[in-house]
């Protein structure tokens, strides 16, 4: 059984929980959710081990996370000690490789690496200079899309993720934007996906419709709760989880009754929301320069935990769930309000059919089972 070395920033679940109440400002766990499925998936059919440089800067309450290693079962995650310290980390992160000697390498096993961050990609190529294997780059989107950094970061990311052995993409745009002139193996999917079991019930008092994601404003959250103070139904709530909040959200929801904002919650107290809710919905607007380098992939974690879900209508989710979600044109008041509309006032049969079928087609597309047999026939041939 051929080995996978993963470099990622993710932690596994229990970790992440716990270090999750150590923010200040809490912070994106889109990457952890898939990254972290993607190294489950990746379990089915090989030891993995996992190289988690943890995030942590003056928003942790801690200033230096301990050294540590986690076993569950076929995965190992190995974590560094790391430091809120800028000259730590580029005095430190080459000498924190060595706690992968105690493992053996064979030839046929396979660097993972999430290709977003440039500190990673070092660590990853100087691990190949101490053992000869091929790297797969993770790419989940344009770097030039990212919140936060400058063109000098992006630039990085390209050249250093140039060249490497072969890719895994969430698009076909990233496909073509990180794999010049297609010299390279590249595997396309829409996302790593599961269905949480959780019996939990949430206490809103009233029905609800729940939204999770990025609560900055150019991801439509606010457009949406304008549509649903429209709809004027005082018997239905607004519950909203997310993250990077803008300076003055918390104060702004405040004017709108029934609308609840719940904070950044871990992935199992997202699923009770979203499998308690009458329905999701995915605000956040067209824009063919985001769209087409970035998989909606919360819109496939509402569907993987079987919640009926209103979307704008994103091209890439159009191709596969067109008969699943309720499409709206734009991210725009009026048609958000329609999509509200809509989804109230569909019927349980109807519910159910899409409910249903939203499952089926996420688990065909995006299971574990479906994306370690895709990896393996690509990149671990017999």
């Amino acid at each position: 059984m051929n080995k996978a070395i993963y470099f990622t920033t993710a932690q596994d679940i229990n970790s992440s929980i716990e270090d999750l109440k150590m923010w200040k400002v809490k912070p994106n766990l889109s990457n952890q959710n898939f990254h972290n499925k993607m190294i489950r998936s990746l379990a089915l059919s090989h030891d993995v081990i996992v190289f988690s440089m943890r995030s942590i800067n003056e928003n942790h309450t801690l200033s230096v996370l301990k050294e540590n290693i986690v076993v569950e079962d076929n995965i190992t995650w190995v974590y560094p000690e790391v430091k809120a310290s800028k000259l730590d980390k580029l005095l430190n992160d080459n000498k924190r490789l060595s706690l992968l000697d105690q493992y053996k390498f064979e030839k046929g096993d396979k660097i993972f690496v999430d290709v977003l961050n440039v500190r990673l990609l070092k660590l990853a190529k100087a691990f190949v200079k101490k053992n000869n294997l091929k790297i797969i780059g993770i790419c989940t989107d344009n770097p030039a899309n990212i919140s936060f950094v400058d063109k000098k970061y992006t630039d990085q990311v390209m050249t250093l993720s140039d060249a490497l052995d072969g890719y895994i993409c969430l698009t076909d745009k990233l496909d073509e934007l990180f794999n010049k002139n297609q010299a390279k193996a590249t595997l396309v999917i829409d996302g790593v996906t599961e269905e949480i079991k959780t019996d939990n019930s949430v206490e809103i008092g009233k029905p609800f419709i729940f939204f999770g994601g990025s609560l900055m404003a150019k991801y439509g959250v606010r457009n949406l709760i304008h549509a649903y103070k429209s709809l004027n139904r005082e018997d239905i709530a607004l519950v909203i989880s997310g993250h990077h909040e803008e300076d003055n959200f918390l104060s702004y929801i405040r004017a709108f009754d029934n609308v609840i904002y719940v904070g950044a919650l871990n992935y199992k107290e997202v699923a009770s929301f979203e499998q308690n809710a009458l329905f999701a919905v995915n605000p956040r607007p067209i824009d063919d320069k985001i769209d087409e380098y970035s998989y909606p992939s919360k819109v496939l974690e509402y569907l993987a935990n079987g919640v009926l879900t209103v979307s704008t209508a994103n091209p890439l989710l159009k191709e596969h769930y067109e008969d699943v979600l309720i499409f709206v044109d734009s991210g725009e008041v009026e048609d958000l309000a329609k999509g509200l509309e809509e989804a109230l006032n569909i019927t349980e049969e109807e519910k159910k059919k899409r409910i249903k079928l939203g499952k089926s087609l996420v688990q065909a597309n995006t299971s574990f089972a479906n994306i370690n047999q895709k990896v393996d026939s690509l990149f671990y041939p017999e």
